[in-house]
């Protein structure tokens, strides 16, 4: 027996998809994972399903080769998964420039 959620079932990329799809709007409100909110009239914005798949990909990223995340996020060139999420993280390179800098130097 699949395991299944709804109608949609898990046991395949495509359930998956399938049900997100469906449910895509109500995403971020059902995980109450708030984007923003204004400060006059209070309402609040919600992680959108593009903002979810966005952060996925920008945490993969660190860990996949990019022709993986080019698969994994069907993106129809390899331009795109590297103009938009790979080398995305200038804070840490930076850091990790300095470690290095700091290492050669005999700070650290």
């Amino acid at each position: 027996m699949q395991p299944q959620m709804g109608h949609a079932s898990f046991a395949t990329t495509q359930g998956f998809i399938k049900f997100a799809e469906q449910h895509r709007k109500r995403l971020g409100r059902t995980a109450d994972i708030l984007v923003s909110k204004d400060p006059v009239t209070g309402r609040a914005k919600y992680a959108s399903f593009h903002d979810l798949r966005r952060s996925c990909a920008l945490r993969l990223a660190q860990h996949m080769l990019p022709q993986d995340l080019q698969e994994f996020m069907r993106h129809s060139s390899l331009q795109v998964t590297m103009e938009y999420y790979v080398g995305r993280r200038p804070a840490e390179v930076a850091a990790r420039m300095w470690e290095v800098h700091d290492k050669r130097n005999g700070e650290r």
